[in-house]
């Protein structure tokens, strides 16, 4: 089995893109993978509820569905802590969503324990 991390970095100004660490971490799962997502930068705003209502990508499910199903699978989810303090997004909207705030020494760690990284 292959850990695999996918890092996004695209918010709601670009749905599509936004919506892809979600999808392809589903796709790994489905394949027998391992897998973790990391959101930095405007990505980071893809764990507020009303964003994830909002995305809606195109030539895939709409991210409510994706993240439903991320949070079935139990696929942990990272926040860059950084780009989230200075977003606005806060600890209330982790809250019930396997997600967690990390720092660049816990992203280190994260990388090199993945046998693959994705970034979109």
């Amino acid at each position: 089995m292959t850990q695999i991390l996918y890092q996004g970095t695209y918010g709601a100004e670009d749905p599509t893109r936004a919506s892809m660490p979600f999808h392809m971490a589903l796709g790994a799962v489905e394949a027998g993978h391992s897998v973790e997502i990391n959101l930095a930068g405007d990505a980071s705003y893809c764990i507020q509820d009303k964003i994830i209502k909002s995305i809606k990508g195109v030539g895939m499910p709409p991210l409510k569905e994706l993240f439903e199903k991320t949070l079935k699978e139990k696929i942990p989810i990272y926040i860059w802590g950084g780009c989230a303090e200075a977003r606005g997004v806060s600890g209330n909207d982790l809250d019930g969503k396997n997600a967690k705030f990390i720092n660049p020494k816990l992203l280190a760690d994260l990388v090199a324990s993945s046998d693959r990284v994705v970034t979109i």
